[in-house]
């Protein structure tokens, strides 16, 4: 059974990059802008993760996080928060606020791929397809 995947950040090069790499290791994959979108596909379709952007226009990573804490359809879908702010609480923050890990940018794919695979219960991958 494919996973599904949802990727969430305001920069669509980033989602293209994130997709493309997903895909190519067998994922299935949505993306949604911001938080505000990314809720309005999970109350829609069922994913397997969500990996989020922090900063984003309207709601960020965190409060989509905590948002769907709150809502017993997707309370128990792990997600994973992207950030390039180095504060020393912010994991802390994420995980309090319900997030399963937290990935700082900029990341290895690889690495990336494993804390997702790890997150969503899999086997971890033996290598990382390339992308065309």
């Amino acid at each position: 059974m494919m996973m599904r995947l949802l990727i969430v950040d305001d920069d669509s090069d980033h989602r293209l990059i994130l997709r493309n790499m997903f895909e190519a290791n067998g994922y299935g994959c949505d993306e949604a802008e911001d938080g505000g979108e990314a809720l309005s596909k999970l109350r829609a379709d069922k994913v397997d993760i969500v990996l989020t952007d922090l900063h984003m226009p309207g709601m960020n990573g965190l409060e989509l996080i905590n948002q769907m804490g709150r809502l017993a359809s997707l309370q128990h879908t792990p997600a994973i928060l992207m950030s390039s702010q180095s504060r020393e609480d912010m994991p802390y923050e994420a995980h309090k606020t319900g997030a399963c890990a937290v990935i700082s940018k900029p990341y290895d794919l690889h690495e990336l791929l494993e804390e997702v695979s790890r997150a969503i219960g899999q086997a971890e991958p033996d290598e990382l397809t390339a992308m065309a």
